[in-house]
């Protein structure tokens, strides 16, 4: 991997992961560089949620140098980034810190999009095949996604808080990117497109569940139900990241067995290899 090549998503990562902290955390920042006003209480969490995820996800590709995992990424990047890239020059209208935040998620965008041909030639290294369990959690994702990010687009209110239209809009391209991520991963089927996005979905489910969880008793009428749906999917999510991150021998990021010697693996993996790389 080249210099330059392995530097434009470590950039892009460094960044992602200061604004999480900036979002998650609603620091005074948060409200100067987001293009709309946030409304219900968990508007700039899930925001900062979605950025700690991408974050993670990048990392974990350069940490396992695993460059054709860096693909799915940068389709979830051209989606998301692209779309509030352009929403966001379409506000700014004169807004210095605005047409900045704009023109850096551009940037961003463009700088990881260079990335996708020399990934699409890169081999899968780690030849471990994606555990039936999580494939079967990616299919179930992806509809769930993909329904609920389309349905933010017609500015439906299918999560546990109100949104103002443009960030329902905002909000749905986040989903329809990560359905695209997850997407790609039931397409080239290998852990190494399989552990980066579960470190994503511990490190989405980290910055939310406790936020969420602590609104189920005051919760308004209206959102109770959207609450308790979206409560489930995160910890569930969290439940399968954290098992085969942390639990199962052939997976866990600490001292897992080696990629040749997973091959012949045994339920909940299913059978057979990536062979797309």
């Amino acid at each position: 991997m080249s210099r330059l090549f392995s530097a434009a998503p470590f950039i892009v990562s460094l960044v992602l992961g200061i604004l999480a902290v900036i979002f998650a955390f609603r620091l005074s920042l948060a409200d100067d560089l987001w293009p709309v006003e946030p409304t219900g209480p968990l508007s700039f969490t899930l925001i900062g949620s979605f950025f700690a995820s991408a974050c993670v996800a990048t990392l974990w590709c350069l940490y396992e140098r695993q460059v054709g995992g860096l693909v799915g990424l940068a389709l979830d990047y051209l989606t998301i980034f692209g779309v509030i890239a352009v929403f966001s020059f379409d506000l700014a209208d004169g807004d210095n810190i605005i047409t900045v935040v704009a023109a850096a998620l551009a940037i961003g965008g463009v700088l990881f999009a260079t990335t996708m041909l020399p990934a699409l030639r890169s081999p899968i290294t780690d030849l471990r095949p994606q555990p039936r369990l999580a494939r079967l959690s990616f299919i179930g994702s992806v509809f769930w996604l993909v329904g609920v990010g389309v349905a933010l687009l017609l500015k439906a209110k299918v999560l546990p808080w109100p949104l103002s239209d443009e960030l329902s809009v905002i909000s749905g391209s986040l989903f329809l990117g990560a359905a695209a991520y997850l997407g790609y991963s039931l397409l080239r089927p290998s852990w190494a497109n399989t552990g980066g996005q579960l470190a994503a979905f511990l490190a989405y489910d980290v910055v939310l569940i406790y936020p969420l969880f602590t609104r189920l008793p005051d919760v308004d009428s209206e959102f109770r139900i959207n609450l308790f749906v979206y409560s489930a999917v995160i910890a569930y999510s969290a439940l399968l990241a954290t098992y085969y991150l942390l639990v199962d021998p052939r997976t866990r990021v600490f001292g897992p067995v080696s990629p040749v010697a997973a091959l012949p693996s045994s339920p909940p993996f299913a059978g057979g290899q990536d062979s797309s790389g």
